[in-house]
C-alpha cells in the first residue's frame, strides 16, 4: 500500500515515432496556422505549431515495461538508414476538397529514404505485434482538422483559406534521427514529450589529403 502523497508509475504509455521539425520549419508552420485561426471557421481545429511533426508510426497505448525493448529494436533497424533531406511541398487536404477533414503540408525531396525508413520501422515493430499499415505511407504534416459537423461550404472555405495563405514551399528539413514520443491528452489538447531520440546511421567521413 502506498502513501497518500505517492503516485504510481503509468502502466501504459500512449506513444508514437516521429521526426521532429527544426525551429525554422516550426516558425513557418506557425505563420500558416495563425492565418487559418484568423479565418475563425466553425468546426475547424488547428494543430499547435509545437505539436506538428512527421509521424512515422503511431503505436497507441504501449506497456511502459516495453518501451526500452522498442527503442532497442528501432535503433537497430534505423542504423541501416543514412540521414537525408526533405523540404516543404504544397499544401493539400484529405480526402478531397468537398469532404475535407484534414489540412496538411506536403513533403518533397529525398522521399525514397523516408519511405525506406518507414519500412524499417514497420519491420522492427512487427515482432511486437504492431500491425503494418494497410495503405502506402503518405508523409505529410497535419496543420488542422475539420469536425464532422462542418457544412460542405465550410469545408470548401477552409480549403480556400489554406490555399490562399502565405506559405512558401522549399524550406529544407534535414533528418538525422527519429523520436519516440509520449502523448498525454489534456483539456488544452495533446501534449507531447520525447522519451528517446534515435539517431540514423552517421555518414562515413573521408580523410582530407
Amino acid at each position: 500500500m502506498t502513501g497518500s502523497g505517492s503516485t504510481m508509475p503509468p502502466q501504459t504509455v500512449r506513444a508514437f515515432l516521429a521526426i521532429e521539425l527544426p525551429y525554422e520549419a516550426l516558425t513557418a508552420l506557425a505563420t500558416l496556422v495563425a492565418e487559418l485561426d484568423a479565418a475563425r471557421l466553425p468546426y475547424m481545429r488547428t494543430v499547435r505549431p509545437e505539436n506538428i511533426h512527421l509521424t512515422i508510426k503511431f503505436l497507441g497505448d504501449v506497456p511502459a515495461t516495453q518501451t526500452e525493448a522498442i527503442i532497442t529494436a528501432v535503433s537497430k533497424a534505423v542504423a541501416a538508414c543514412s540521414p537525408f533531406k526533405l523540404e516543404f511541398g504544397a499544401v493539400g487536404v484529405y480526402p478531397s476538397p468537398g469532404r475535407a477533414r484534414v489540412l496538411w503540408v506536403g513533403l518533397k525531396g529525398d522521399r525514397a529514404p523516408l519511405i525506406d525508413l518507414h519500412g524499417e520501422v514497420e519491420n522492427a515493430l512487427a515482432s511486437f505485434g504492431f500491425e503494418r499499415e494497410a495503405r502506402p505511407y503518405s508523409p505529410h504534416l497535419t496543420v488542422a482538422r475539420i469536425g464532422d459537423r462542418a457544412s460542405a461550404s465550410g469545408r470548401q472555405r477552409a480549403v480556400e483559406v489554406l490555399h490562399d495563405a502565405e506559405f512558401q514551399e522549399g524550406l529544407p528539413l534535414t533528418v538525422g534521427s527519429i523520436v519516440l514520443m509520449r502523448s498525454e491528452l489534456s483539456r488544452e489538447g495533446a501534449l507531447h514529450y520525447p522519451l528517446a531520440r534515435i539517431p540514423l546511421r552517421e555518414p562515413l567521413r573521408r580523410d582530407t589529403p
